[in-house]
């Protein structure tokens, strides 16, 4: 029924914009379309009052033949700090908020680890960027609806290192506490309050923050960057809630966006509703601070960009814009406004094209110049493409005798850059030489060619931005770690796999590594396993049809034991699973246990594992239940909802205090 709907919408468009299909800009997309790497996008150019062009390109999936329209909604990232800006100024404006009274005054327990300087930090400074907030290294994710609160309480546990206030400093923390302080003063949710006081106003009717509407809506999830072409993905974590006010999850369409920058071009109003003053879009839209632009190196000319309140402002190719751009590593957004023309133009990519390599392809700023330009009637220009060639080009040759110690599976270790929480690298040959893949559960996420520089070292080549990689090698010559960025591999050696091996259930609905040593058998979807060197540990997986909390289960698995202590709740992601994490202490018939819950959730499905043991649940947890988590995989076709138990027991010496 949805694609139903979508194809009268097309119609319905194509019928509006045909008069457009002759037009040089509709001829400058066409080509861009069949020259570019986009397998899909939308475009809206709005001048004054009118939408003067809006229109589709290309497939909204590479995998897919369902054309892109300016109806299909898809992610437009950190242009919801605009929205969420807009939100703000509209309760200022109410005088439920005061952009420049403290956060304090609205949200007393805030705080980071050094009190006095986040005790100074304004409503003003969150959307203008200047705030310095910044996400501590490890955190508790939340995927409820407490997760940008959670995200926000976790801060307690950050210095801020500048003075609030003195510098630009672009944080998406920042807006995510400009939602928190959206919903602590409006008494709703962050995006039911979008939903009810922009969105509706406006009739953007395809466009939302909320998940639950994401089906509905038929939203695009977008494409990853491959070697020479775009890698798909049909679904996405549930680990962004707490970001949702920075442009995590919202989705639009060209069409809605036209709205937005009508409103945006005529001093807040549309139609016959003032959403906004014209004094705050203009107050948004002033320069706070002031950071390099465009490089001469990069088709620039070396003009400082701005910061306004969710706005970059600044002269790009002789005109003075209001603009700003989006990504979620898979999807991609770009936003020009010249207010002196009335004009603005919104392109919506499903691919990431802020990270595009851009000695290769034309990149999103020199894209919407076109269209700005050529909607006015101008030519084209190469304002912003890069006027230097790579300079990571080389002609290093890797002998093929020393390929083979390169090739192997590779599990990240470090980093805390969400696209690759829990992934796993491998290298493989390829027919032009050593090719890596980076996988998040069955997701794939990136591929490139390894091109080397030296031996230690090489650079990836695939549709983004070339990036280094540097090997580490042991004194006997072996690999143990590769490094991209932050991201830190260590290779899976022989001795892993003399360790460990893959158990499947009987249907190979679900699968792990799991120690050699250790005995497992499988009745159904339900296993048993036990150590064989100690009979005190054992493990079980169980099957439960109903969603409950961890307390819970536990409550259904040892009904004879009574609970004396429960731990602090915490969580890990492993590949596509966020595991939620709980020790529980109890006792039963004299002796004492220790157990360790771990509960994930996959679209509809929840898994729960359980270990006890006696006296050396460190050890044991350490051999089995991170290589368990980390590799594990559920692939069951069944609609009803359940929750499988694992579960670990051996008697306590005695009961520990806490």
């Amino acid at each position: 029924m949805i694609r139903k709907a979508l194809v009268l919408k097309f119609l319905l468009v194509i019928t509006v914009t045909g008069i457009a299909q002759t037009n040089p800009l509709d001829q400058y997309l066409k080509q861009l379309q069949e020259s570019h790497i986009m397998p899909g996008f939308s475009v809206v150019v709005v001048q004054e009052e009118e939408v003067v062009f809006l229109k589709g390109y290309g497939k909204e999936y590479a995998d897919e033949s369902w054309p892109m329209t300016a109806t299909t909604s898809t992610a437009v990232g950190s242009l919801t700090k605009s929205f969420t800006s807009l939100a703000v100024m509209q309760l200022a404006e109410d005088q439920k908020i005061d952009l420049d009274q403290t956060v304090v005054t609205y949200l007393p327990w805030f705080r980071t680890a050094n009190k006095t300087l986040s005790d100074k930090i304004t409503v003003r400074m969150l959307i203008n960027n200047t705030s310095g907030l910044r996400s501590p290294q490890v955190r508790n994710r939340e995927i409820s609806d407490k997760a940008i609160e959670s995200l926000v309480r976790s801060f307690e546990s950050v210095y801020l290192t500048n003075e609030p206030g003195t510098s630009y400093e672009y944080s998406n923390e920042g807006f995510a506490l400009a939602g928190l302080l959206i919903q602590e003063v409006s008494g709703m949710p962050y995006d039911r309050y979008l939903e009810e006081f922009i969105f509706n106003p406006l009739k953007m009717n395809q466009t939302t923050n909320d998940p639950d509407m994401f089906s509905k809506l038929d939203v695009l999830y977008g494409h990853y960057h491959g070697i020479s072409g775009a890698i798909p993905v049909h679904s996405e974590e549930e680990l962004l809630r707490e970001f949702a006010p920075a442009g995590s999850m919202m989705r639009s369409s060209a069409n809605d966006l036209g709205h937005y920058l009508i409103t945006l071009l005529n001093g807040g109003r549309y139609k016959n509703r003032q959403v906004i003053s014209a004094e705050s879009i203009r107050a948004m839209w002033e320069p706070n601070s002031s950071f390099p632009g465009i490089s001469l190196e990069d088709g620039g000319e070396n003009l400082p960009f701005h910061y306004g309140l969710g706005w970059f402002v600044g002269e790009l190719d002789g005109k003075e814009y209001i603009f700003h751009g989006g990504n979620r590593r898979n999807m991609s957004s770009m936003t020009f406004i010249c207010p002196e023309k009335k004009i603005g133009a919104i392109l919506l990519a499903n691919i990431d094209l802020t990270l595009i390599d851009k000695y290769a392809y034309t990149n999103l700023i020199t894209i919407l110049n076109n269209i700005i330009r050529l909607s006015l009637g101008e030519d084209a220009s190469d304002y912003a493409k890069p006027v230097v060639s790579d300079p990571t080009l080389n002609s290093y040759d890797l002998l093929g005798e020393n390929e083979q110690n390169y090739l192997g599976e590779y599990r990240l270790i470090e980093g805390k850059d969400w696209v690759y929480l829990g992934t796993r690298l491998y290298i493989t040959r390829g027919a032009d030489g050593l090719e890596g893949e980076i996988r998040k559960g069955e997701q794939v996420i990136e591929r490139f060619a390894l091109d080397f520089v030296t031996q230690k070292t090489a650079v990836s080549r695939n549709l983004s931005m070339p990036r280094t990689i540097h090997f580490k090698f042991l004194s006997g010559g072996e690999i143990s770690d590769l490094y991209i960025g932050d991201r830190k591999y260590s290779k899976i050696t022989k001795e892993y796999h003399r360790k460990y091996h893959l158990q499947n259930s009987l249907e190979n609905e679900i699968s792990f590594h799991f120690p050699r040593d250790w005995n497992i058998t499988w009745e159904d979807l339900n296993f048993e396993g036990s150590n064989l060197s100690s009979a005190k540990e054992s493990i079980r997986g169980r099957i439960f049809q109903t969603e409950k909390a961890p307390e819970a289960y536990f409550q259904d698995l040892f009904p004879e034991h009574q609970v004396i202590h429960t731990g602090q709740h915490l969580s890990e992601i492993h590949g596509n699973y966020h595991w939620r994490e709980l020790a529980i202490v109890s006792t039963n018939e004299g002796s004492s246990y220790q157990h360790l819950l771990c509960v994930t959730k996959r679209e509809q499905t929840n898994y729960m594992i359980v270990l006890t043991t006696q006296d050396n649940l460190t050890r044991s947890t350490m051999s089995v239940i991170p290589t368990l988590l980390s590799t594990f995989s559920l692939n069951l076709t069944q609609t009803w909802r359940y929750v499988p138990t694992v579960f670990y027991q051996a008697p306590l010496p005695s009961c520990p205090q806490f």
